[in-house]
């Protein structure tokens, strides 16, 4: 679709569609042809297309003696430093002046200088095509040279390459290139665009707009997933956002254990009910232990033998099952029995080495005669 006032703010559900803006400046009517083929590539694709064409700056006393058709500067309005703001990409067309674009399209460009300080531009995608008069001419040159322009505003170039067999034709006199369409003028302007001409710049229409266009969905796709994950989730009506705490079993009375298992009596024990001190302590070589004095002692003594404590425990306190009672006695420790040394008996010394003679008696023990 082709639009002329255009207001991006009201698109909020075209906002995958790429907007377009095919901007051309023609003398005699080529570049004209070329952009009609253009802009119908790019709309079947779905984008929105906003054509213009750029201002002229000639007077009209020499655009008369130039032949030149005025009547173009009419057909579309004439484009804005101001209009490339909502726009993500650009077609500019434009005839070759040496090799490079014209003056008209020169004084355009000066103007973006506000955009430029602003970074208006960055990000945005650009291609271009062009006419000359021969075959050799300036097609791909007048493109080169507009990459300074492109680059300096941060705006990336989208070339066709040889995505359409048409550019690789040799037999009859054509234009187009890797960087575009274009087409072959003649040194007076007589001819005009082939109908492979006309191809190839429809087809560049085309595969720019889908090429930005696939951009634009991608960019739009990840802004909704950005703004989706950084919403907070919705709680259903009726529910607390706390987390409920579980419910905490009343503490037990001091001397009372939640072991559960069988007593020796054969009945059943309950957690929580208290376990006669008659069961939980056993005779171990005459001393009266309880089991878990003795489960806790066994467990702390690799950490005393050793002598390093740790991390995160804390010393444990004696409790009264485990003090010996007035009769028992401390059995005496085991002396240990002392180790063997080896310190007492001499090294036997070690025989100094013949010397060498000869040669190698220089050299010492170097090894080099072995």
């Amino acid at each position: 679709m082709i639009e002329t006032n255009f207001d991006r703010s009201h698109l909020c559900c075209w906002s995958t569609k790429a907007v377009i803006a095919v901007a051309f400046y023609s003398t005699y009517g080529h570049i004209d042809a070329l952009a009609a083929e253009v802009i119908k590539g790019a709309e079947s694709t779905g984008a929105i297309v906003k054509p213009y064409v750029i201002q002229e700056t000639l007077p009209q006393e020499v655009l008369t003696k130039m032949y030149a058709n005025t009547s173009l500067q009419s057909k579309y309005p004439a484009i804005k430093p101001e209009d490339l703001k909502e726009i993500d990409g650009l077609i500019l067309g434009a005839p070759t002046r040496y090799g490079r674009l014209p003056s008209q399209v020169d004084a355009f460009f000066d103007h973006t200088g506000g955009l430029w300080a602003a970074g208006g531009l960055v990000g945005k995608f650009a291609t271009l095509f062009t006419s000359a008069a021969g075959q050799h001419s300036g097609h791909e040159s007048t493109a080169l040279t507009t990459f300074p322009f492109f680059a300096h505003h941060g705006m990336s170039y989208v070339p066709i390459g040889y995505s359409n067999p048409l550019l690789g034709e040799i037999e009859p006199v054509q234009g187009g290139s890797p960087y575009g369409a274009s087409t072959v003028a003649g040194a007076d302007g007589s001819l005009q665009p082939t109908a492979t001409d006309l191809k190839i710049a429809e087809h560049q229409g085309k595969y720019f707009a889908n090429f930005v266009g696939t951009f634009v969905k991608g960019r739009q796709a990840a802004t909704s997933a950005s703004t989706s994950a950084s919403a907070p989730a919705a709680v259903p009506a009726g529910t607390s956002s706390a987390k409920a705490v579980p419910d905490l079993a009343p503490p037990l009375p001091v001397g009372t254990t939640t072991l559960t298992g069988t007593s020796k009596s054969g009945s059943e024990k309950i957690a929580g009910e208290p376990v006669p001190a008659a069961e939980t302590e056993k005779e171990t070589n005459g001393y009266s232990v309880n089991d878990a004095t003795e489960k806790s002692t066994a467990d702390a003594a690799p950490a005393q033998a050793s002598g390093a404590s740790t991390p995160g425990t804390t010393k444990a306190t004696a409790t009264p099952a485990e003090k010996a009672t007035p009769t028992e006695k401390a059995a005496p420790a085991p002396t240990p029995a002392p180790a063997a040394t080896t310190a007492s008996v001499p090294a036997k010394k070690a025989e100094p080495k013949p010397k060498k003679k000869g040669f190698f008696s220089c050299c010492g023990d170097s090894g080099i005669d072995k």
